[in-house]
């Protein structure tokens, strides 16, 4: 008779099967402490593991999405890391587009994720964020305008200093 291993922290599973991949060091340990918070926040317990219960699924399709758009693994790394056939790995991402990223805990999860790679991979970066949910769609809609002029002024900056420094380097 086999015995079954406990697993005391859900994700030391997830950590021993990212080492399969190579990986860049500090992409793996961005990817584990991604993994790590959001079993954290959603309160993933080993009794999870191995089943198809809704919140280990959708934590997963989270996941999946930000290891995707962050890292640009292959959905088959990806898919070893979750220990998923490519196609499982394609459909939770489908999921989370089409279902997670509309209901608000879900969105408040991924954002904290997002938070969570930023202070990893960029050394604590902060980034300046407009909370969605306290604006209306004037604001929002001020806030872009605002956005879009800074950004046609600074394009409008670097055209001006590239044409200085072409006509320099001519002469």
């Amino acid at each position: 008779m086999t015995k079954k291993r406990s697993v005391k922290e859900p994700w030391a599973i997830y950590f021993r099967r990212l080492d399969k991949l190579y990986l860049k060091p500090h992409v793996q340990d961005t990817i584990q402490i991604l993994i790590k918070e959001a079993y954290i926040y959603n309160n993933i317990t080993p009794e999870f593991l191995g089943t198809r219960k809704r919140k280990l699924v959708d934590t997963n399709s989270v996941i999946a999405k930000l290891i995707r758009q962050y890292f640009k693994l292959a959905y088959a790394d990806i898919g070893i890391l979750f220990a998923k056939n490519h196609a499982t790995i394609i459909h939770y991402i489908s999921h989370y587009e089409d279902c997670l990223c509309i209901e608000n805990d879900w969105k408040k999860f991924h954002d904290y994720l997002c938070e969570v790679i930023h202070q990893t991979k960029y050394d604590s970066f902060n980034i300046e964020r407009y909370d969605v949910d306290s604006l209306n769609y004037q604001e929002l809609r001020n806030a872009f305008n605002s956005l879009v002029i800074q950004y046609r002024k600074t394009d409008e900056k670097l055209t001006e200093i590239k044409s200085i420094l072409e006509v320099e380097n001519e002469g």
